[in-house]
């Protein structure tokens, strides 16, 4: 819930993306397997500036459906690997811990953050557990922006998150860091 108010009341960031990442069994793909990805919102390759090599990216109005949005974004070297890089993935579906998902597109190759095996969509749940900090939160700087003044602007929303709801999010705080330091 906190990365929720954090999207919509920053005025800093082009872009703001929650990451988690999940393990399911996917079977109807040859073999039953293992595999395992990011939960992501959308928005969360515009983040990082990259777009999808075949298909698109999740759509904002998908994560609106709560977890019931099934749709999935292939990593490059999986789809290779498991698919053979065929170019028919898109629309085919995928059954991941018994459920039906969709696969909507195929994500570029990189690092960090991009060589995953897939990319399920999470999305807004109005009863979203403020107490949760599983999440991973990255976000663009608006052009323009500078650093002091973004971390002005995440303070100032922490500190309305903290005001609206002191029991669940009392000293609430957010880190800013550089891209530069992922890999470390």
């Amino acid at each position: 819930a906190n990365f929720w108010d954090l999207r919509a009341q920053n005025h800093s960031f082009e872009e703001v993306a929650a990451i988690h990442s999940f393990e399911a069994n996917m079977t109807g793909a040859g073999p039953a397997e293992k595999v395992s990805g990011s939960a992501v919102t959308a928005g969360f390759f515009h983040t990082l500036g990259v777009s999808p090599i075949l298909g698109r990216d999740f759509l904002y109005e998908e994560d609106r459906g709560g977890m019931d949005n099934r749709v999935v974004i292939l990593g490059a070297r999986f789809w290779r690997n498991k698919f053979n890089g065929n170019p028919e993935i898109i629309g085919k579906t995928l059954r991941l811990n018994d459920q039906i998902y969709t696969v909507v597109g195929v994500a570029p190759a990189g690092e960090p953050w991009l060589n995953e095996q897939m990319f399920m969509l999470f999305g807004y749940r109005p009863d979203a557990d403020r107490g949760s900090w599983e999440f991973g939160v990255i976000g663009r700087l608006a052009t323009g922006v500078s650093d002091d003044t973004a971390r002005a602007d995440l303070q100032q929303v922490a500190g309305a998150i903290s005001q609206s709801f002191p029991n669940e999010a009392k000293a609430l705080g957010f880190r800013m860091g550089s891209s530069s330091e992922w890999g470390a």
